[in-house]
């Protein structure tokens, strides 16, 4: 297959800037259902699948332009459903609809974050860049209204320093240390969500998580973005302090624990009748953890457990039909000094490894199953 060099050149670049934004953000197995949903090759490894993409387009042996349409579509969902930290806030639906109809028509103000969405700034342009959280897009569905926000986050990293890239005679000077760490500082942009849904009486707020932030932050930056939001309806509508107080998930931590069959128990915390804290992981995600020996011999022998922190899987339908092993995770973080509290409260909770829309409705009908059990 011939294919014009410039229409290569073309093509290549789109590729090689979706494929390492999506490799950038996603855990492979949810980046290689991604690229089967969109007809593309999958190899070893994130590196391997994206040099093996660019090198059949370069060498002019395929033409992935429709296959680009597909992934850039599913890039798109990606932002909006993948690694989110979700608040669940109830609103009138009546005040809803009122607020939809007016953002439809709403002006997004210009922004360096705005310019650049789908795809976040380059390293040099994002350190430069003076916009603050901004709102950079407004998408609508037949089911929902979603407000894209972006933002820059500062971070430092602790990084193990790999001795064999350095001159021997720096080896040499650094030959007595076992090991050697360097302290990185750097920014990172997130995309953030607001969803308003149009049968629904709650708006959702999804804050990014694609690479792991702590407790605290996720909290901080909820309160961000909600504020925002809050703040943007009061200026347009004149309606203070839409999102107010968030669902309480922790309920649904028991409940999703104790419903044998339901999923499969990847991580546990817990307390024990004797007062001991206690803390369980799987290593295999096909193994459930309510079954695991170890487990079940212990529970038996303290007759009941408290948990306070579940990360429950569901192999992916969409990923299965696929013949990949992707698995959506449901992660609810409690803490152990919740149970003392009067009332347990877990104001968000997290889902991964979504690679289309179709997963994290799986994954929300099940949240919605056990918090309509719940009353």
């Amino acid at each position: 297959m011939i294919i014009c060099k410039k229409i290569v050149n073309k093509l290549l670049m789109s590729l090689e800037l979706l494929l390492n934004s999506l490799r950038d953000r996603v855990p492979f197995p949810t980046m290689s259902a991604i690229l089967n949903l969109s007809d593309l090759p999958v190899s070893r490894g994130a590196k391997n699948t994206v040099d093996r993409i660019l090198k059949e387009v370069s060498e002019g042996k395929k033409d992935y332009s429709s296959e680009l349409e597909k992934l850039n579509d599913f890039y798109s969902d990606h932002l909006l459903i993948c690694e989110k930290a979700v608040q669940l806030f109830p609103v009138d639906r009546e005040r809803i609809n009122k607020i939809i109809k007016l953002l439809k028509t709403h002006k997004i103000e210009k922004s360096d974050f705005r310019d650049s969405y789908p795809f976040p700034l380059s390293e040099d342009k994002l350190r430069a860049t003076n916009s603050e959280l901004s709102l950079v897009k407004i998408v609508e569905s037949d089911e929902n209204l979603n407000l894209i926000f972006c933002s820059k986050r500062f971070f430092t990293e602790r990084i193990e320093i790999n001795t064999f890239d350095l001159s021997p005679a720096t080896k040499k000077e650094l030959d007595t240390y076992d090991e050697l760490f360097g302290i990185k500082n750097y920014f990172r942009q997130f995309f953030d969500v607001v969803v308003l849904w149009k049968h629904k009486p709650h708006i959702e707020v999804r804050v990014d998580v694609a690479r792991n932030i702590s407790f605290q932050d996720r909290k901080k930056y909820t309160l961000e973005i909600a504020g925002q939001f809050n703040n943007l309806i009061e200026r347009l509508l004149g309606i203070p302090s839409v999102l107010k107080a968030p669902v309480n998930f922790f309920p649904l931590i028991k409940k999703l624990y104790d419903k044998k069959g339901e999923g499969k128990v990847g991580e546990l915390a817990f307390t024990t009748t004797q007062g001991s804290i206690k803390f369980e992981r799987m290593r295999l995600g096909s193994v459930d953890l309510r079954d695991e020996i170890y487990h079940k011999a212990g529970k038996a022998a303290v007759k009941d457990i408290d948990p306070y922190r579940l990360a429950i899987l569901w192999d992916s339908p969409i990923s299965e039909s696929l013949d990949i092993k992707n698995q959506l995770e449901l992660f609810l973080q409690g803490h152990c000094r919740d149970l003392s509290a009067g009332k347990q409260i877990l104001e968000d909770i997290i889902i991964r490894k979504c690679s289309c829309q179709e997963d994290y409705k799986f994954v929300f009908e099940k949240i919605n199953e056990y918090l309509k059990d719940d009353g």
